[in-house]
C-alpha cells in the first residue's frame, strides 16, 4: 500500500495521454473548429458532473462523513465553499486551455509537455508551502526538464 500513489500515477498517465488524443481526434474531425472544440470540451465536463452526482449517491455514508470532517475543521465552512468553487474554476478552465492548446498544435504533445511542466511548479510550492523536501536531485530534474522542453520547443 506504501506504493499505491505509484500505480495510480502511472495510470493518470495512461489516461490524461488517452483524453490528449481524444482531444486531437475531435479537433481533426471538425477542422479544429473553435466551437466544436469548446462544446466536446463542456459536454464532457457535464457528464463528468453527473457521473460524479452518481458516486456521491452511491457513496452517500462516506460523502457525509466527509462534509462533517470538513465543517468540523478550523477552516471556517464560507473557506471551504469558496475552495472548492475555485478548484471547479481551475478545472474547468484546464480542461478548456488544453484541449485548445492540444488542437492548435502540429504535434499534441508539444501542447501537452509544456502543461505538464506543472511538476516544476508544484515541486517548488510544496517546497515553500508544505516543507516538502527539496534536495540536489529535484533541482537537477528541474533543469533537465526545463533543458529538455527547451530543445523540443527551440526546433519546433
Amino acid at each position: 500500500m506504501d506504493n499505491l500513489w505509484l500505480y495510480l500515477s502511472i495510470l493518470t498517465t495512461f489516461i490524461t495521454a488517452f483524453a490528449i488524443i481524444l482531444y486531437k481526434f475531435f479537433g481533426s474531425k471538425f477542422n479544429n473548429n473553435p466551437d466544436v472544440i469548446l462544446c466536446v470540451s463542456l459536454i464532457s465536463l457535464v457528464i463528468a458532473g453527473l457521473i460524479a452526482i452518481i458516486l456521491i449517491i452511491i457513496n452517500k455514508e462516506r460523502f457525509k462523513k466527509s462534509i462533517k470532517n470538513m465543517s468540523d475543521h478550523k477552516l471556517h465552512n464560507y473557506i471551504i465553499i469558496f475552495l472548492i468553487v475555485f478548484l471547479a474554476i481551475l478545472h474547468i478552465s484546464t480542461i478548456t486551455c488544453q484541449t485548445f492548446a492540444v488542437n492548435l498544435a502540429k504535434n499534441p504533445a508539444y501542447s501537452h509537455m509544456i502543461t505538464n511542466m506543472n511538476v516544476i511548479i508544484v515541486l517548488l510550492l510544496a517546497f515553500f508551502l508544505f516543507n516538502s523536501p527539496l534536495n540536489y536531485q529535484s533541482c537537477l530534474g528541474i533543469f533537465l526538464c526545463l533543458l529538455g522542453i527547451g530543445l523540443i520547443l527551440f526546433n519546433y
